[in-house]
């Protein structure tokens, strides 16, 4: 019985874009005036009307209203706090984005002492708290920025950043420590910023398979990138991962025996923007394997996948057939009367 397999790996696009986005961005000029904590309690929108962050004034000793954490003119000031009090931000969604960094505004005012502190620490997923320590040579090893610093002299303004984070999520903790009415610790202007990944295809089309060419269609994934490139092997999977500048790669050919050829026997067979391919020249009795990635300049995806579930159909001639797209490989096998086809769906 002549038969023909073909092995499809899923098409899995993650883009590094060239351009990083705002992610998530805290500036408080959306709350009312003098929105937080003091000897008091509870002041203004804060906390019912405050989904952003939380404030923590366990360590605190704030004993009247000249003692708080608040929003004041547009940025959220510490006045003698008399202790470790904390702005903690939310849980910031960082799973579609690559390279993420974020930056943040701390400022002070007054005469500190060496005791004093501004703190800024971040966490990824469920690890623990990394402190940002001795910023710019004004803080030591347990603090970002402290007083007296530089030279008896206070710091001033610093803009503190973190970058190259990866992750599913992020979260921001400062914390602030003076113990005099004369004294400010401020932050402002909080952002979170990365490159967002290119999203998956949302379908795959096997639009039809004879003994020696098939035609596959995707769904463009959404947001920016160059181009798709689909690379195919004969008898085992793809095993080359290209990489450096995507426009290079110039020598794609749906036709097996006229593509470029990569790490002895890898075939590029398409490059572009399109939603569908055409392979020919396929042999009878050859399994095929397909992968793709997506590249954005110099940005590659990962291309990676696996196998995880089943389902058959049913054809006596050419047919069509759509799998929704994850982690996944279809493999289809046609008789010399195509009669039967048996996917693998992950």
């Amino acid at each position: 019985m002549r038969r023909i397999a073909l092995f499809i790996v899923g098409f899995l696009f993650f883009v590094n874009l060239s351009k990083a986005e705002d992610i998530w961005t805290e500036d408080f000029s959306t709350y009312v005036e003098n929105t937080g904590i003091d000897g008091t309690g509870n002041l203004g929108d804060y906390p019912a009307s405050v989904s952003k962050w939380t404030l923590d004034s366990t360590n605190s000793d704030l004993v009247d209203t000249d003692d708080y954490m608040k929003t004041v003119s547009g940025v959220m000031e510490g006045r003698d706090v008399g202790g470790a009090t904390i702005w903690l931000s939310e849980s910031i969604d960082i799973s579609s984005y690559t390279g993420v960094s974020f930056s943040l505004v701390a400022s002070e005012s007054g005469d500190l002492e060496s005791s004093d502190y501004f703190n800024v620490e971040y966490k990824i997923d469920a690890g623990s708290f990394t402190l940002i320590e001795n910023w710019s040579s004004l803080g030591d090893a347990t603090h970002t920025l402290i007083g007296d610093k530089p030279d008896n002299e206070d710091w001033g303004t610093e803009t503190v950043t973190q970058s190259s984070l990866s992750g599913n999520s992020l979260q921001i903790r400062v914390t602030m420590n003076n113990g005099a009415d004369t004294e400010y610790l401020r932050l402002d202007d909080i952002m979170v910023s990365g490159t967002p990944l290119v999203n998956n295809p949302t379908s795959f089309l096997i639009q039809y398979i004879t003994s020696d060419k098939m035609s596959l269609t995707w769904t463009q994934p959404s947001g920016t990138y160059d181009n798709v490139l689909i690379f195919g092997r004969s008898g085992s999977a793809v095993n080359y991962s290209p990489s450096g500048a995507g426009s290079a790669y110039n020598d794609a050919n749906p036709v097996w025996s006229s593509s470029g050829t990569y790490d002895v026997d890898n075939k590029l067979l398409y490059s572009g923007t399109g939603t569908s391919v055409t392979i020919t020249g396929l042999s009878v009795g050859t399994d095929y394997y397909f992968k793709a990635y997506a590249y954005s300049g110099s940005d590659w995806s990962s291309g990676t996948c696996d196998v995880n579930d089943v389902a058959e159909v049913q054809g006596t001639s050419d047919f069509a057939a759509a799998a929704s797209i994850g982690n996944e490989q279809i493999r289809s096998k046609l008789d010399k009367l195509f009669r039967s086809t048996e996917y693998m769906v992950g």
